[in-house]
């Protein structure tokens, strides 16, 4: 038995071991030595709640959430919805570019598959930039994972400002 522990041991899976267990052992040590008062004001923590619900209201409003964002019809380019965009159009196959109302240079621009229809491929990566030459349009690049060819399909743009 101790043989064949000794056969697979390798310096990766010493390393691995040791690693989990420092991480563990830090959150375990953290776990029972961090009290109720150790807490920063306006933090919170499981046990500072007890029983009680937090709302929204109750909550810091420090939260980040897209005013500019919109789902996106795969077939043309057209805004399914959204807010904060002022126009999309479809350049070619899996190649689109949306325009916000504002300028988004100091933005996190994201983008996803949105499929609503379940005609999109199994399998896309899909790429967002900056439209070259403007500070308020980004283009979106959807290309099969399995040909690497170009494909329409429904995405999903947001711009995290």
């Amino acid at each position: 038995m101790v043989t064949k522990i000794l056969a697979r041991l390798s310096y990766a899976n010493v390393v691995a071991t040791l690693a989990l267990f420092f991480a563990l052992g830090g959150t375990a040590y953290a776990a029972a030595t961090i009290g109720s008062a150790d807490i920063v004001n306006n933090s919170v923590r499981g046990e500072d709640i007890h029983n009680h619900t937090i709302t929204a209201k109750d909550m810091n409003s420090n939260v980040v959430t897209p005013k500019l964002f919109g789902n996106f019809n795969g077939n043309n380019g057209n805004k399914v919805r959204g807010r904060g965009i002022a126009s999309s159009t479809r350049n070619g196959l899996g190649f689109y570019v949306v325009h916000f109302k504002r300028n988004i240079s100091n933005c996190v621009v994201l983008s996803s598959m949105a499929s609503k229809d379940g005609v999109n491929p199994t399998s896309a990566t899909i790429g967002t930039g900056i439209w070259p030459g403007t500070n308020k349009a980004v283009f979106v690049l959807i290309r099969d994972d399995f040909t690497d060819n170009r494909v329409d399909a429904d995405f999903s743009v947001g711009a995290l400002c």
